[in-house]
């Protein structure tokens, strides 16, 4: 277990867990006397994983948030959607949102309208064959974003403030930490509001 992906992979899941418990303790209802523009709801943070779905991986980390009673969102590469259909319809049904991460995992800065249109478009049928209607926000991979992918991505654009730079690892095509055994998993982010 000293390897330095096994180590990778328990590294997020702390960090997942120190999260979840930052996440739990601030959306815990306040007591205000004076709401400022409403509803007083708090701080939050939104944890996001992308490039999945992936054997095992995703599983494992579906049943971790499910122990936890923890929603996410995950950005699927649609080549990978219709092969685990079950694992994405498990998603949709614990809860947790699912959004666009293209077609291939490329980057979408400099594609041409067509170009993003075939990669997000493609995505989204796939994701929506298996769990039906559903609005869909956008992980551009890599988080490039141009002006052309901002006309064209119908559909809101999420990015992220917190980086686990887990892309690092050295596994094989871009990278991602992996559970022991697996070739390839997610990379994880978290967004504060």
């Amino acid at each position: 277990m000293g390897t330095r992906r096994t180590r990778r992979f328990w590294l997020c899941w702390a960090l997942a867990l120190a999260v979840t418990a930052v996440w739990t303790i601030s959306a815990s209802p306040v007591q205000t006397s004076q709401p400022v523009g409403g509803a007083d709801h708090g701080s939050y943070v939104a944890l996001t994983f992308d490039d999945g779905p992936w054997p095992g991986t995703t599983n494992t980390l579906l049943d971790g948030l499910a122990q936890r009673g923890v929603k996410a969102t995950f950005f699927l590469v649609g080549e990978q959607v219709a092969d685990r259909a079950e694992t994405v319809r498990r998603m949709a049904d614990e809860g947790h949102q699912i959004g666009l991460h293209t077609w291939h995992h490329v980057s979408l800065k400099g594609m041409t309208p067509d170009q993003i249109t075939s990669q997000l478009d493609q995505t989204r049928a796939a994701i929506r064959e298996i769990v039906g209607p559903v609005d869909l926000m956008l992980r551009p991979p890599y988080g490039f974003v141009d002006d052309t992918l901002r006309q064209w991505a119908k559909a809101p654009i999420i990015c992220w403030s917190l980086d686990t730079e887990d892309w690092k690892d050295p596994v094989p095509h871009h990278g991602g930490y992996s559970a022991p055994g697996e070739g390839r998993g997610h990379h994880s982010h978290a967004r504060y509001f």
